[in-house]
């Protein structure tokens, strides 16, 4: 029913099953090494949504997000379906543009997407809010690691690191605007 499996998660103690159009999940400890036990039967969440990308999956402290045909979506703890891409609806309902990759950065609340087309889509799940990130390559994948946040162009790998403002190519430039300094202050110092 609903055709092939897409995509797997795991979220506490619930293995969730995507279809194109359907969602399911399924609880319970599993059997253990002599066999004893078992999962619970397949109990289906969404009939109107699934995943169809399935690099799109990705665990969140809220959820789990992912790309359906009609944009992204997070299933949450309670196993509520939400509609989230409403904001990032262009980026991600355009004919031949879809997610290659998703991760989550440990350290803070964002949510990184990138797209088939180069594009990143960030989304703060404090703040419920989105916004775009740009890099001086095109991205074609995306991960975090221990070490930092790497993400891969056409022919290259690429590593940020919190403090560093430049890589082996490029420059990253950054532009600070302050507060009014009184240059009386400064005399004092």
């Amino acid at each position: 029913y609903g055709g092939i499996i897409t995509a797997m998660a795991s979220m506490d103690d619930k293995i969730l099953f995507f279809k194109n159009t359907l969602i399911y999940y399924v609880g319970g400890t599993g059997p253990d090494k002599l066999g004893n036990g078992s999962f619970s039967i397949p109990t289906l969440i969404s009939t109107d949504v699934g995943c169809a990308y399935p690099n799109s999956v990705v665990l969140t402290k809220q959820g789990v997000m992912f790309q359906s045909n009609k944009g992204i979506y997070m299933i949450d703890r309670q196993l509520q379906v939400t509609y989230l891409g409403l904001p990032v609806q262009e980026f991600t309902t355009t004919s031949g543009v879809y997610i290659t990759s998703a991760t989550t950065n440990p350290d803070d609340n964002l949510v990184y997407f990138a797209l088939s087309d180069g594009n990143v889509l960030v989304y703060n799940t404090l703040y419920n809010q989105w916004f775009t990130q740009e890099y001086p390559v095109t991205i074609k994948g995306i991960t975090w690691s221990k070490d930092g946040f790497i993400y891969a162009g056409a022919t290259s790998l690429y590593k940020i690191v919190k403090g560093r403002y430049s890589d082996d190519v490029y420059d990253i430039q950054s532009r600070i605007t302050s507060a009014w300094i009184p240059l009386t202050s400064l005399e004092g110092f």
